[in-house]
């Protein structure tokens, strides 16, 4: 979801408070997400960098389309619950034939969706 125009004022009024200038705005943006343009980050990803320029600790959020970190965290409680921690190729496996990426690191937000829906179907079967 693109950022809402009171989520801009926001994002530049904290800028501005800490000191900020147009171009270090943009500097942060770049550095920390990739995006040279204030007004194509998501919404995420701008209360991203509020809390960033607050100084406060935060985890990067997911690029656009990709999975989330709780969808990633979720895979990962499932492969646990079937008990797979001992043995991470078989959730290499399992993301490889239902979504045919190698990596959890690397599932769209779709994709993550499928394998999640896989691993709950196998765990009421288990």
């Amino acid at each position: 979801m693109r950022i809402k125009p009171k989520t801009m004022k926001h994002l530049w009024a904290v800028g501005r408070e800490y000191g900020l200038s147009k171009e270090d705005m943009h500097a942060l943006a770049e550095a920390e997400l990739s995006e040279e343009h204030i007004s194509k980050l998501s919404e995420a990803q701008a209360k991203y960098l509020i809390d960033r320029i607050q100084g406060k600790e935060v985890s990067r959020p997911a690029p656009s389309g990709m999975a989330s970190n709780s969808q990633k965290k979720y895979i990962l409680d499932l492969s646990h619950k079937l008990g797979w921690s001992d043995n991470p190729k078989r959730l290499s496996g399992f993301i490889k034939k239902y979504a045919k990426t190698d990596s959890i690191d690397w599932l769209t937000s779709y994709q993550a969706g499928k394998v999640i829906e896989g691993l709950k179907k196998m765990s009421e079967r288990a």
